[in-house]
């Protein structure tokens, strides 16, 4: 099964999305800044990454930045509410155009996720 790195900086979430894959069967190293995202992944093999895009000490577009030059294509879940001065679908299609393989807006259901989840899984294994 493929390792996922879950990064969210709202920690109620961050601990619900990370049960929630966990009891579904996934590893899941859970994060809450894109700085420990990072430091993670320079320790740590992932095959999938599902990032907020909006947090306090970063971006996840910066985030994907990094991992795009640092450690090639690693599919990615970009995960918003919005924000104060954009939109949740102009982040999501930012992210889209940025390379994110799936894009959910929040809140969004838990088997949404597991099916996004699962769906880069099964094209993963496949390649």
């Amino acid at each position: 099964m493929v390792s996922i790195l879950l990064v969210e900086d709202d920690p109620h979430l961050l601990v619900l999305y990370s049960r929630f894959l966990q009891e579904a069967g996934m590893t899941v190293h859970a994060v809450g800044t894109g700085a420990a995202a990072l430091q993670l992944l320079r320790q740590e093999r992932v095959g999938l990454v599902i990032t907020d895009l909006l947090m306090p000490d970063g971006d996840g577009f910066e985030l994907m930045r990094v991992m795009h030059n640092e450690f090639g294509q690693v599919p990615v879940i970009a995960i918003t509410g919005g924000g104060r001065f954009m939109s949740s679908q102009f982040l999501l299609d930012s992210a889209r155009v940025l390379g994110a393989r799936t894009v959910l807006h929040k809140p969004f259901r838990q088997n949404e996720l597991l099916r996004c989840v699962q769906e880069i899984v099964h094209v993963s294994e496949k390649q």
